[in-house]
């Protein structure tokens, strides 16, 4: 991906996590934005935070003020997830799935699964998983 789009990336994901924080939408009264690239997810039981090795390349769907969703192979294990959105250094967000959609018949993709951002880990939390997910 070319800088410039790294840039808009950036931009995107830093106003709607600063329009979650400020506003308090309806769910259905919030504006998705298509995000369709690939970003790493890991499984997250809300203690433990994920090592490098369980984060998965996940195909992304959309991004809001209040979530994200994504594709999988399978079904999410977990209530939560972390994903570190964005380019190195990453973002590192923590949601709790909502929703999981089967796959469609001869669709490319698995599971759509819709997440509700929880928190934004920050550097002291996911310095080691950032460092490490860089090198997968």
């Amino acid at each position: 991906m070319p800088p410039s789009e790294d840039i808009q990336i950036f931009a995107l994901m830093h106003d709607l996590l600063e329009q979650a924080s400020a506003e308090d939408q309806e769910r259905r009264g919030e504006q998705r934005r298509p995000f369709d690239c690939d970003q790493l997810i890991a499984m997250y039981d809300g203690t433990r935070l994920p090592s490098a090795a369980e984060f998965i390349r996940a195909r992304c769907h959309d991004l809001s003020p209040r979530g994200f969703s994504f594709c999988a192979d399978v079904p999410p294990t977990q209530k939560y997830v972390v994903a570190a959105l964005g380019r190195v250094p990453f973002t590192f967000v923590t949601a709790e799935v909502l929703r999981v959609e089967p796959p469609e018949d001869g669709g490319p993709f698995g599971f759509r699964i819709g997440c509700r951002f929880v928190g934004r880990l920050g550097d002291r939390d996911s310095s080691a998983t950032a460092n490490s997910a860089s090198q997968g």
